[in-house]
């Protein structure tokens, strides 16, 4: 497959999906070079006030996915749009939220709407998924789901993959919570890896 760009002859190992209210809006295939140009006109590090509430509305607006290295990425943006996040993840992932996002209908539940039905099924509605934290040590980031039981009214919590709540988000329809205390943690990670990279670059 050759670069979407006109004019470009290499090959494409970045493959973009632009996402609005749960549909990929338009897909791209790129070679690294034009990737990254385009990467760099709407990647921008976020830059947080000093005061946030205890958490935030996050919802996904780009996947992008490295052919070369199986890696994906997917970028979560605030509601206000004053931050946005990223999160990696593998290919897996990755063609697991394509798929949700498609729009041709499934002969039958993938996995995630499983969970859902299993959640309803078993007198639960799921309230929130959030993002809670960030752990510099193991590089991992903390998720969850937040179920209330309809028979008990008590509250249950199921810790989760980050790529998961991205999917689970996309079929209920649901905002990805983020705190307060994770996003902090996330957009001081990538100022450290933005330095790491210009360092690399200059030497």
């Amino acid at each position: 497959m050759i670069c979407d760009t006109n004019g470009c002859e290499s090959d494409a190992c970045m493959h973009l999906s632009s996402v609005d209210n749960r549909h990929v809006v338009e897909s791209r295939s790129l070679c690294d070079l034009h990737a990254s140009v385009f990467l760099g006109t709407i990647d921008k590090a976020s830059i947080l006030p000093s005061v946030l509430p205890a958490e935030l509305q996050f919802f996904l607006y780009l996947m992008v996915l490295n052919q070369n290295s199986a890696i994906s990425h997917f970028y979560l943006r605030s509601a206000d749009g004053s931050a946005r996040i990223v999160l990696g993840s593998g290919y897996i992932e990755h063609a697991n939220i394509a798929t949700l996002l498609a729009t041709q209908t499934l002969t039958r539940p993938p996995t995630h709407q499983v969970l859902v039905n299993t959640i309803t099924s078993l007198g639960g509605t799921l309230d929130k998924i959030i993002i809670t934290n960030y752990n510099y040590d193991t590089g991992v980031i903390e998720s969850e789901l937040r179920i209330k039981s309809n028979h008990t009214k008590s509250n249950l919590t199921i810790d989760i993959r980050p790529s998961d709540s991205i999917a689970l988000a996309i079929l209920t329809d649901m905002p990805i919570m983020v705190s307060e205390v994770a996003l902090r943690k996330l957009v001081a990670k990538e100022v450290v890896d933005r330095e790491s990279e210009r360092k690399l670059g200059g030497s």
